[in-house]
């Protein structure tokens, strides 16, 4: 169940969140930027009303007519003309000379109006108020003056404002419950290549390697994608080729030294053998046994290396003098094939694991001496270089094809496939030396042309 809250939400899901998300935002924006329009339009409009009101009852009142109740009359003439428009007038002796009479608390909210305190911008219930002083010229002695607070009724504007949020809620919910169920159709068609990318992933299986998306056929978006994903499929068919190849050469090795065994059993067996001829047999199985020997020891310690488990042991050593002790190991076997041992230069100690090292210098130089002509030389040169040593073994011989040179280092990779395998190494003695080489963080490369062959190791100093 907590795998289950804790997976992570589908593309399809995240988009029709979030769009919806940026939707519902973007219709509340428009409709606060709508309501707030129209309430500012309805502000200015009833600031208006009240002003032509205020000017009009203020020209009426500086208008000269025989009689005061004149004007008085031709005032209530034009407010019941405004149904909507409540007028509250009263003279600098107090005396109201119009109020509305159907509520007593709107008289009371005009009579202690005071713009000031407030606020006209706002509403006072459910009315605009304006306020404004008139002065009237009674004769040329004497000045009256009213104070004058008009209303103007807010129930249509509220009434339709009402009904225009309404209004909004409700487009707002269709429109969003609509565009749902489009954005699901659009995700759902968009994400389709996609689902095809993965259905077709799908049928890759190790029988099928050689498949290949076609990156022309998904949209530019999920081409680097498909384009990676052949990448990874070269690389895991390799892989697969290798281990196959692997699987096979391993298993010919190991039957040639069984069927030696199995034979020289058998034949032992078939007929009576003196004393001395079965130490013989004894000792030609002793041979093939270390020979099995050898290559498993080999392949257990590929096998550390491929797990990143070949940690060098690294202390100080001398690479000069360990050469020279390999030379000695070879002196018999290189004066029996008449090829002579040359150390040349000289590189400063260094760190690294001297076990290792004597036995990837080791494997180079059997390896060397097997493929160098009689009366030839075989040369290792020292020399210090970017905070380390490099070491270049060369041998004499036939040129190695340039297709062949990145594979040399593959297990059982031979260059003559048909070379007959009983004077030949394990055929993993390259790929140790490589493995060796990086456990150290140092490099190996190997160059040949018609004169020679040469593998170049480089090994840092550093812990």
């Amino acid at each position: 169940m907590n795998n289950i809250f804790k997976s992570p939400v589908s593309i399809s899901a995240r988009l029709i969140f979030l769009i919806s998300i940026a939707l519902s935002f973007a219709l509340l924006l428009f409709s606060w930027i709508m309501i707030n329009s129209v309430v500012l339009h309805f502000k200015q409009q009833d600031e208006y009303t009240l002003n032509q009101m205020n000017l009009t009852i203020s020209s009426l009142l500086s208008e000269s007519i025989d009689s005061e109740s004149e004007h008085f009359t031709r005032i209530k003439t034009i407010i019941n003309e405004h149904q909507d428009i409540i007028v509250y007038l009263v003279d600098n002796e107090g005396n109201e000379l119009i109020s509305p009479t159907a509520n007593t608390d709107i008289i009371t909210q005009l009579k202690n109006y005071d713009p000031i305190k407030d606020n006209a911008d706002e509403y006072l219930e459910d009315y605009r108020l304006s306020e404004s002083f008139i002065d009237v010229s009674a004769d040329n002695h004497n000045k009256k003056k009213y104070r004058l607070v008009t209303a103007l009724s807010l129930n249509f504007h509220h009434d339709y404002l009402n009904s225009l949020i309404n209004s909004l809620i409700i487009s707002a919910i269709l429109l969003c419950l609509s565009t749902i169920f489009v954005v699901y159709f659009l995700v759902i068609k968009g994400l389709k290549p996609l689902k095809d990318v993965s259905n077709k992933i799908k049928t890759v299986t190790s029988e099928n390697l050689s498949i290949r998306l076609d990156p022309t056929a998904v949209p530019a978006e999920l081409k680097q994608l498909t384009l990676s994903f052949n990448e990874m499929l070269v690389k895991i068919e390799d892989v697969f080729v290798r281990q196959t190849n692997f699987s096979a050469d391993i298993a010919h090795e190991m039957r040639t030294p069984i069927t030696n065994l199995m034979t020289e059993t058998q034949i032992s067996l078939n007929k009576n053998r003196t004393k001395e001829e079965l130490v013989e047999v004894l000792y030609s199985n002793l041979e093939e046994y270390n020979r099995l020997s050898r290559m498993i020891s080999d392949m257990l310690f590929l096998a550390q290396a491929d797990d990143n488990m070949l940690i060098p042991e690294k202390k100080l050593i001398n690479i000069k003098s360990e050469i020279e002790l390999i030379f000695d190991y070879f002196e018999f076997l290189a004066e029996d094939n008449e090829i002579k041992l040359k150390l040349m230069g000289d590189a400063q100690p260094i760190l690294a694991d001297k076990d290792m090292l004597r036995r990837a210098i080791t494997n180079l130089l059997s390896n060397a001496i097997r493929y160098t002509p009689k009366g030839d030389t075989i040369s290792v040169n020292l020399t210090n270089i970017n905070n380390g040593i490099e070491i270049i073994i060369s041998n004499p011989g036939h040129k190695i094809p340039v297709e062949h040179l990145p594979k040399l280092f593959d297990r059982f990779y031979r260059v003559d496939k048909s070379r007959q395998r009983k004077n030949e190494g394990s055929g993993i003695g390259l790929a140790i030396v490589k493995s060796i080489i990086l456990a150290h963080k140092g490099s190996i490369k190997v160059s040949s042309d018609d004169y020679s062959t040469r593998f170049t190791l480089f090994i840092p100093n550093i812990n």
